[in-house]
C-alpha cells in the first residue's frame, strides 16, 4: 500500500489518488447544539442563551504573556496549555491535525488510521513549509496591530517578524 502523492499551494491541498488526509466535516456548531434544551433544566435554558449571546461578540482571550507563564510551575503551565509545550513546526502541526480531529470527531473518508494520516502530515515538507509562511504572516500582522508592541521592549520580535518597519 502506497501514499498518495500530493501537490500543494499555501492554504489548499490536493491529493491525487485516495485521499487518506480528507476528513468528514463535523456537524455545524448550531445543529450540535439544538438538542440541549430538552436536556436541561428549563430555568437554565434563558441564562445559557444570555451566555452565548455575550460571548459571540467577545474578543478571544490573550494568551498569557511570557513573564506571566514563567511565573507558573511547570505543571500549571502545562495544564493551562492543554499538554507540554511543542518543539518544532511539525510537532505543532501534528499535534494540531490529532487535537482538531479528536475534539471534532471527524473521521478519514478512506478509513486511513489517524496514526497514518499524522505521519503523512509530519513527513510533508511542503506543507510545513505553508504552515511556517503562515504563522509568519499572522505574528506579522499581530504585531503590526498590537498597540502594546514595542519595537524597543522587543528587538528580536522586532528584526524576526519587521511590522512597523
Amino acid at each position: 500500500h502506497s501514499a498518495p502523492s500530493s501537490s500543494h499551494t499555501c492554504g489548499t491541498t490536493l491529493f491525487e489518488g485516495t485521499p487518506l488526509a480528507s476528513v468528514q466535516p463535523p456537524k455545524p456548531l448550531e445543529e450540535q447544539l439544538s438538542d440541549y434544551p430538552d436536556t436541561m433544566p428549563q430555568e437554565w435554558i434563558p441564562v445559557i442563551n444570555a451566555d452565548r449571546e455575550a460571548m459571540e461578540g467577545a474578543e478571544p482571550q490573550k494568551p498569557f504573556s511570557d513573564a506571566y507563564a514563567s511565573s507558573m510551575p511547570m505543571k500549571k503551565r502545562k495544564m493551562e496549555n492543554g499538554k507540554a509545550e511543542v518543539s518544532s513546526l511539525s510537532e505543532l502541526l501534528t499535534s494540531s491535525v490529532e487535537k482538531a480531529v479528536q475534539q471534532t470527531g471527524a473521521t478519514p473518508t478512506s478509513g486511513a488510521p489517524l496514526d497514518v494520516i499524522l505521519q503523512e502530515v509530519r513527513d510533508d515538507q511542503e506543507l510545513l513549509d505553508c504552515m511556517g509562511e503562515e504563522m509568519h504572516g499572522a505574528m506579522t500582522e499581530r504585531l503590526e496591530r498590537d498597540p502594546d508592541f514595542s519595537p524597543l521592549k522587543f528587538p528580536q520580535a522586532q528584526k524576526l517578524y519587521n511590522p512597523r518597519k
